[in-house]
């Protein structure tokens, strides 16, 4: 009983799960003391330029994601990158 059960729990899995391995997510990472606004609006700009300079490219491109990297002020990012 247990084994039908396993068994049917894996054949939905492999029912449910699509991935399309021919699109990717694109992440956007900003640089020291930029607001989130500005991130996204970088992000936004990126996207942009990128379809129109290599649009067979943008079509592989599932989803365009900003990965904001906070800001504590210029003098400590630079420092936390100095030390990096």
């Amino acid at each position: 009983m247990r084994n039908i059960v396993l068994l049917l729990l894996f054949c939905i899995t492999l029912l449910s799960a699509e991935v399309n391995e021919c699109k990717s997510d694109v992440y956007f990472a900003n640089g020291i003391d930029t607001s989130k606004k500005a991130a996204n609006e970088s992000a936004r700009q990126l996207s942009k330029k990128f379809k129109l300079y290599n649009p067979e490219s943008y079509k592989s491109v599932a989803e365009w994601k900003v990965n904001y990297n906070h800001t504590h002020g210029i003098a400590i990012d630079l420092y936390g990158s100095f030390l990096q």
